[in-house]
């Protein structure tokens, strides 16, 4: 029984330390990360081709 309770507080403690990070990728309009932004263009805007460039530019960059 103790070894659930430990398995229990270890998940419980990483799942709560990870709530604040989606907080964070969408905290305002002026500083939005690549990712955010480009799910942003295709979900809401259906920009396919601009978001084909900017991951493939963003990826390139980054190596």
């Amino acid at each position: 029984m103790p070894i659930f309770l430990v398995v229990f507080l270890w998940t419980f403690g990483h799942v709560f330390r990870m709530t604040g990070l989606p907080l964070m990728l969408f905290g305002s309009e002026k500083s939005q990360v690549i990712g955010v932004l480009l799910w942003f263009m295709w979900d809401d805007s259906g920009q396919f081709n601009a978001v084909s460039a900017s991951a493939c530019v963003s990826s390139c960059s980054c190596c």
